[in-house]
């Protein structure tokens, strides 16, 4: 297997959708994709993090990611 570069990452950022207005972001997310190359694919849940309204957390996202060379 081929060294993979740690620094690679998918940054990720949700918002809701209102029909008429303007969207609300909800929070980000960072994912590592050293594990989705070097398992070929991940299954898994992240909190979504925020500094509105004082929270750390607004909920959390749950990503399925798969990995395949060409």
């Amino acid at each position: 297997m081929s060294q993979v570069d740690e620094t690679k990452t998918l940054n990720l950022e949700v918002f809701d959708s209102d029909e008429g207005k303007k969207d609300d972001r909800l929070g980000s997310a960072t994912i590592d994709l050293k594990e989705v190359f070097e398992k070929g694919k991940i299954d898994k849940t992240v909190p979504l993090s925020t500094s509105y309204f004082g929270f750390s957390s607004q909920g959390e996202i749950t990503v399925k990611l798969e990995f395949t060379k060409k």
